[in-house]
């Protein structure tokens, strides 16, 4: 990509910097739900989508495999977060 120049460029470079996050996060919380939690499965599915299916990569499988199982973990801590926010408002609110 090089250097981005320009606040218009730098702008555009973010905002697709957050898409891209945003759907990464979708697709972890939809193989989470698939698997019904279970991390492991999550890593291998991926794992076989995004390395495995690669002849070359930049990274080394092991250190792959450590980035995606912590972003597995934030999106779980985060979704728990979101959760006990909702019920503590329904608490708050009268709601069920």
């Amino acid at each position: 990509m090089g250097i981005l120049v320009g606040s218009e460029k730098v702008a555009e470079y973010l905002n697709a910097s957050l898409v891209a996050a945003q759907d990464y996060r979708v697709k972890l919380e939809h193989y989470l739900e698939r698997f019904d939690g279970d991390k492991d499965k999550v890593v291998e599915t991926i794992l076989a989508e995004e390395y495995d299916s690669h002849s070359e990569h930049i990274q080394n499988r092991n250190p792959f495999i450590a980035n995606l199982l912590a972003k597995i973990n934030a999106v779980c801590k985060l979704d728990a977060l979101v959760k006990s926010q909702k019920s503590s408002h329904s608490r708050e609110s009268g709601s069920p």
